[in-house]
């Protein structure tokens, strides 16, 4: 069995950086090396992995994520003491649970959009934009199950894989929605304006996938929170690869922009300012939501802040002992996003709706 690698730092394993006075000495771990600064995050040098992040038995992650993660031994119960989750909570189940209401709200409007006249349902846009709302709605389950499984190690590189690809999926047919629009269904639009969105995002699927089974887990797991307040857990890291993916991720989602001169000229001033505005507003909370949770960390922050300064953090809102949750920088994140997809939906939707009326879009 060969010995495991060194992993790399990273901005988060700290949790944050701009808490004074944070660091401990480092420990001579041979395989972590400095990968755990915090003071009571021993758990994470167990060899049980002794925490209230990780499920052992597969069969129990749906069960333990989503409702009751009751410590199996005293020494769980007595680590659990301090957490801000409770003693049956566990740190994804608000994660796993924001993006299963929203993919439930998402799988609803498709279910039920071929039912409303008012709704474009023939048109090539109008059937774009119902599979872009599929794609939405894939995501958010896919990335509610990357949530609950992540807490099985060996499962959780394959379900990131997994909540990535389908991120790129959804934006690949939102993209080919918004150019269906603006041209009124490909009017006189050449090939390469119609591949180009899909050809970004597979070749970023495949290259995303590449990467994945030629590295290690091993190579790209890395921990970051704290034990004692029940804030800690594993995830994999991009590496190098973090900039090209969020780079394609960037021109992906803002392609809208080149479509502008013809949806002015092809839909008008007055619906255009309304998708304009949608998508604006749709990026600002999106961009917001992500700031929120990759800098500021917050609430994050200040539960540990108090735990470096050995307050009591219980009266922070934003968590629950009882529903065994917390509201985390990464659960506003997911409320950013949905709130983004929908309005970006909502605006499309609209000017759909609107051009059916008038009889200006054709199939």
């Amino acid at each position: 069995m060969r010995a495991p690698v060194a992993r790399r730092g990273w901005p988060r394993t700290e949790l944050l950086p701009l808490i004074p006075n944070v660091r401990t000495a480092p420990t001579e771990h041979a395989v972590f090396g400095d990968k755990h600064p915090f003071a009571g995050n021993e758990c994470a040098l167990a060899e049980e992995n002794a925490n209230q992040y990780v499920v052992h038995d597969l069969h129990e992650a749906f069960y333990r994520v989503l409702f009751d993660n009751p410590p199996k031994t005293e020494a769980d119960r007595a680590s659990r003491k301090d957490s801000i989750l409770g003693e049956n909570g566990h740190v994804e189940r608000g994660n796993a649970w924001s993006h299963i209401v929203a993919a439930a709200v998402f799988a609803v409007f498709v279910c039920v959009r071929p039912a409303v006249d008012a709704l474009d349902n023939e048109s090539v846009a109008g059937q774009l934009s119902a599979l872009a709302a599929t794609a939405s709605a894939v995501t958010f389950a896919t990335s509610a199950g990357f949530h609950v499984f992540s807490s099985v190690r060996w499962l959780s590189p394959g379900f990131r894989l997994a909540d990535h690809s389908s991120i790129l999926l959804a934006l690949g047919l939102t993209s080919l929605a918004d150019v269906a629009l603006t041209t009124r269904n490909f009017a006189n639009v050449p090939m390469q304006a119609v591949a180009d969105p899909l050809l970004l995002t597979m070749a970023l699927f495949c290259a995303g996938f590449y990467r994945r089974f030629v590295l290690d887990p091993d190579q790209t797991e890395e921990s970051f929170g704290s034990c004692k307040t029940g804030l800690f857990r594993f995830s994999h890291t991009d590496g190098d690869w973090h900039a090209t993916r969020s780079a394609g991720y960037l021109v992906v989602t803002f392609s809208f922009l080149l479509t502008l001169p013809v949806g002015f000229a092809n839909l008008g001033g007055e619906l255009m300012a309304l998708l304009v505005s949608t998508n604006a507003v749709s990026v600002v909370v999106l961009v917001s939501s992500m700031i929120l949770d990759s800098m500021l960390l917050l609430p994050d922050f200040y539960y540990l802040r108090r735990e470096v300064e050995q307050r009591d953090f219980g009266a922070i809102p934003c968590h629950s002992k009882r529903a065994g949750c917390v509201a985390s920088s990464h659960f506003w994140w997911h409320v950013g996003a949905f709130v983004a997809v929908a309005i970006q939906l909502i605006g499309r939707e609209v000017v759909l709706a609107r051009l059916k009326e008038g009889g200006v879009i054709s199939r």
